[in-house]
């Protein structure tokens, strides 16, 4: 083989690591950003569920708290009527 012949296909070797190279640091840094990007939305998701959780459990002891009140409105009528007997 001759020297130039030599240097020709050691320089596309050279080009073809060097494109291969790249693209792996371009799928590792798209990668990155993908799980970044994911993490956060399912954060974001959790706190919104949290949240969501903390308004169902308040509204759930407010219609306790009024039925608990009807009740004892209701026993408290029922006494005063009857004159506690």
């Amino acid at each position: 083989m001759s020297a130039l012949r030599r240097l020709r296909t050691a320089g596309r070797s050279r080009a073809g690591g060097l494109l291969a190279l790249t693209i792996l640091i371009a799928g590792l840094a798209i990668t990155g950003l993908a799980t970044a990007q994911v993490r956060a939305g399912l954060a974001e998701n959790r706190q919104q569920r949290l949240n969501s959780d903390a308004e169902q459990t308040t509204a759930l002891f407010g219609a306790v708290g009024q039925s608990l009140q009807a009740v004892l409105a209701t026993g408290s009528a029922v006494a005063t009527a009857t004159d506690g007997e």
